[in-house]
């Protein structure tokens, strides 16, 4: 549905996938298997491409039968929120790149139809993806903004333009 061509699998990143423990189940590996291909530049896809996306201590094999949560840092649980919400905030963002994409071809092909609704979705949308951030930090504006990709300033000023508390 995002318009990405197939990416390919090396063999090293097929063994890694084998090898993890996948604590989400399909989703999770549907969803890093989708981040990872949005995030390739080339469209091979290797182990380099999945090691960050993936908690380091759910991909060693002689562990992959024990319990998920025994003793897992709270590091490691903070690494998986963050990687869930980054998860949904990549799909906000194909979402409006794909909104852009069709917006300059629009331009390009002197079809604009001068709509403004399609101007302030772009805010609308803006504005559900800081709600998001603060409720899935339990609104931390620090996390919040790190999660967002800009400044506690910047954040500071949306939450007052967008009148969120």
């Amino acid at each position: 549905s995002n318009k990405i061509p197939l990416p390919v699998i090396a063999k090293n990143a097929e063994d890694l996938l084998t090898d993890y423990n996948w604590p989400g189940n399909i989703r999770e590996l549907k969803n890093t298997i989708e981040t990872a291909a949005a995030l390739s530049r080339t469209g091979v896809l290797d182990a380099g491409s999945f090691k960050p996306l993936l908690t380091v201590d759910n991909y060693d094999g002689d562990f992959r039968n024990l319990p998920v949560h025994v003793n897992r840092p709270l590091e490691s649980l903070d690494r998986e929120m963050i990687y869930r919400a980054l998860i949904e905030i990549k799909k906000d963002l194909m979402d409006l790149k794909q909104f852009a994409e069709k917006n300059q071809n629009d331009i390009v092909n002197n079809q604009g139809n001068g709509n403004i609704n399609d101007v302030s979705s772009l805010a609308k949308a803006e504005r559900q993806a800081i709600i998001n951030a603060m409720n899935f930090t339990k609104h931390n504006k620090r996390k919040s903004a790190k999660i967002l990709g800009i400044s506690e300033r910047t954040l500071y000023r949306k939450l007052q333009d967008y009148g969120i508390d």
